[in-house]
């Protein structure tokens, strides 16, 4: 007889949850009351005894026994502890065998959030943090929770590691198998991360982090000995008065593995010069510098891209030419025409690029799919139709100049890609392919059918970052295919 019979319905310890009819229950018992009667030796008792507790008899369903002399053919089985059934396993007047599952009951007070994270993410997680989720049931409700764990493999078909969290669920709205996503937020200073600066001099259990205390002791929870935060690695062992160097994510222009930007000549006003710098991690809007700059350095926030293609034009060391860590060679801006300005474009210009733009879109496809083969016949096809667009439909010199700078790296490029050894350098040759003909395209126009948006993926080239451009919306990427294909944000709509 089953007393519980749906899932879902919550129980406390003790109550009855089924009552079962078991031959060998009434010879337990039987042979229990001859020992208690007729053997006075304690172990045979306690052996009796412990034997009826083992086929799920209480300490009071035993006593009862042992006061009425009376063996019963049923048997009530209780709640073992407090909770939810989340599954029955049987159906009433249902013959089962020792060892057979009933029912299984979890407590949902506290839950664990599995969370997957990006291996350019890990830089950024400790044990111990905090956590804020959001779940689709509840928008706008803000869960907290504690980093517990942090798988030490990494899923070599997703590029993510698992991360557990504990999670309070005193209200029961979080159920199980709900879709979350969660925000980490860290502290960076110079020597380090520091997941939380009140945890300093703390003592933490490292079993169950959410377990804080002035003083050494143990875990109220499992007993095991408390350590300081230090030990842990949840508060950083070095100086972190210091704030790290940034720069905003506009400012550096990358390319592969290198990053420029260009600062103000503070000995002349209106003239700026290159400087490659090495960058650490992105941390929203902003870049970590590790090296090539100092603080009170005057970096372009904006226009950098303008001050690299007007050098790259009269063949003076640029983002594309340079090959050491500073290019000493200043230019000056002060009375800056507008090279790198917007063009006007005959139509008919702007519809050979939307030819391009065709091309490219297939380009970008067969590398989301890990198609390299077709990759490379769209290159060919790319570069074959590059050399039909009339440089002569546009008017001023300025123009053509500008065209010149920008089909020299369209060909160059499409050239690199069509040659490409294998998938990873095709995705290599497609990034400048990519930075290219979005200049085209801001700086002529384009005329296509098709919709024209701007992707970025701050995890492609070893965290450097890369744009590419769509004719749809939605995050395919083209530098990780199917490895990451959702990888990536949309930033801006071209056409």
């Amino acid at each position: 007889r089953l007393f519980v019979n749906y899932v879902g319905i919550k129980v406390a310890r003790n109550d009855h949850l089924v009552e079962l009819y078991s031959p060998d229950l009434i010879s337990a018992q039987q042979e229990f009351l001859t020992v208690m009667r007729s053997n006075p030796n304690e172990r045979t008792r306690k052996a009796a005894h412990d034997k009826l507790a083992l086929l799920g008899l209480t300490e009071a369903q035993i006593l009862q026994l042992k006061k009425s002399a009376e063996p019963s053919d049923r048997l009530t089985i209780y709640s073992p502890m407090s909770g939810i059934v989340i599954d029955r396993h049987v159906r009433e007047g249902e013959y089962i065998q020792t060892g057979s599952k009933i029912y299984t009951i979890a407590d949902l007070s506290q839950v664990w959030l599995q969370l997957s994270a990006y291996e350019s993410d890990l830089q950024w997680i400790r044990y111990g943090q905090n956590v804020d989720f959001e779940t689709e049931a509840f928008p706008g409700k803000i869960f907290e929770g504690t980093i517990v764990f942090i798988d030490p493999m990494l899923n070599p078909r997703t590029r993510t590691v698992q991360v557990r969290v504990n999670v309070q669920n005193d209200e029961g709205l979080l159920k199980p198998d709900m879709l979350a996503r969660a925000v980490v937020k860290s502290t960076l200073a110079s020597g380090g991360l520091v997941m939380d600066k009140n945890l300093a001099g703390k003592w933490i259990s490292p079993m169950h982090p959410e377990i804080i205390k002035n003083k050494p002791g143990t875990c109220d929870v499992c007993g095991m000995k408390l350590v300081r935060a230090e030990e842990l690695g949840l508060v950083s062992t070095t100086d972190t008065s210091k704030a790290p160097l940034v720069i905003p994510t506009s400012a550096p222009l990358i390319t592969g593995k290198r990053a420029v930007v260009y600062l103000a000549d503070p000995t002349e006003i209106g003239t700026f010069y290159g400087r490659e710098i090495e960058l650490g991690p992105r941390a929203g809007d902003f870049f970590v510098v590790k090296s090539g700059l100092n603080a009170g350095d005057q970096v372009v926030v904006n226009g950098a891209f303008k001050l690299d293609s007007d050098l790259q034009i009269k063949a003076r060391p640029s983002m594309m030419s340079m090959t050491s860590k500073a290019m000493p060679e200043s230019h000056d801006h002060s009375n800056m025409g507008h090279s790198a300005e917007k063009m006007t474009a005959p139509d008919a210009f702007q519809k050979q690029l939307g030819h391009l733009a065709d091309l490219y879109f297939e380009i970008h496809t067969a590398l989301s799919k890990d198609e390299a083969n077709n990759a490379k016949t769209a290159a060919t096809a790319f570069a074959e139709n590059l050399k039909t667009v009339d440089m002569t439909l546009l008017s001023s010199e300025s123009a053509h100049a500008k065209w010149m700078a920008l089909h020299e790296q369209l060909k160059r490029s499409a050239g690199n890609l069509t040659e490409a050894a294998d998938i990873a350098a095709a995705r290599t040759a497609f990034e400048p392919l990519s930075d290219a003909l979005t200049d085209a395209f801001r700086i002529f126009g384009v005329q296509t059918d098709q919709p024209v948006i701007r992707f970025f993926c701050p995890m492609a080239f070893d965290d450097k970052g890369a744009f590419w451009l769509q004719n749809r919306e939605g995050v395919e990427n083209p530098y990780f295919g199917s490895g990451m294909y959702r990888c990536g944000e949309q930033t801006e709509i071209l056409k």
